[in-house]
């Protein structure tokens, strides 16, 4: 069983595509993982304090066969409005 979860962890993917900053304590994450082992993309804030860092709960997770129908929503976007 431990041979198997160590496997499973070599084959985790976690690969960071960008981050914005929101203040001098955080970021946005945008990364592809394999959470559950399901494909996806996560968009999550990042805390850099001096008694957290990492990962909060606020965000979302885009799984992989509704990341087309997200980045067609996103590009609808008319920033001519704002």
């Amino acid at each position: 069983m431990e041979n198997q979860k160590k496997e499973i962890q070599k084959n985790k993917i976690e690969e960071e595509i960008g981050r914005i900053k929101v203040s001098e304590l955080a970021d946005i994450i945008i990364r592809v993982d394999d959470f559950g082992e399901k494909l996806g993309v996560n968009i999550r804030k990042f805390l850099n304090t001096p008694n957290y860092k990492g990962f909060t709960k606020q965000g979302v997770r885009i799984p992989k066969e509704d990341f087309e129908k997200f980045k067609e929503i996103i590009n609808s976007i008319d920033l001519n409005k704002f």
